[in-house]
């Protein structure tokens, strides 16, 4: 009897629960405004590691490159910046993927230089996407 009641209350709340996405989705498009968007970013390294320090460049590199995407979806920047932008983005990524390895390999003073490369090439390629018109 207590199987019945439990499966009972949760298909009664899946039913309850199942509605709300509409009616959210209903009142945004009423008020005709955009969804708010909201992002869980983590790391699986250890505290204190290269690899954690390298991660804040990581997702910023992730983010832009859905921004420019984004960006590209509503027409505020053109393909040729976005494709200029996701280069840029490629280039950052193999830079900070390369200071990985080396501090993996030991080398941890050119890990750093590297690093330090990368996060300037992400300011630089910021820039590029807010100039164009597609900041977040």
């Amino acid at each position: 009897m207590t199987r019945f009641i439990f499966v009972s209350l949760l298909a009664l709340l899946l039913a309850a629960c199942s509605s709300t996405p509409d009616r959210a989705a209903a009142i945004i498009a009423a008020a005709q405004l955009e969804p708010i968007e909201s992002y869980a970013v983590a790391t699986l390294a250890p505290i204190g590691s290269f690899e954690w320090q390298a991660a804040p460049a990581y997702t910023k590199l992730a983010m832009m490159r859905h921004n420019a995407a984004k960006a590209l979806r509503k027409g505020e920047i053109s393909v040729e910046d976005a494709i200029e932008v996701q280069n840029a983005a490629d280039a950052i990524r193999a830079v900070l993927d390369a200071a990985v390895n080396d501090d993996v390999a030991g080398r941890r003073e050119d890990a750093t230089r590297k690093l330090l490369k990368a996060g300037l090439q992400l300011v630089a390629a910021e820039t590029l996407i807010n100039q164009a018109g597609g900041g977040q």
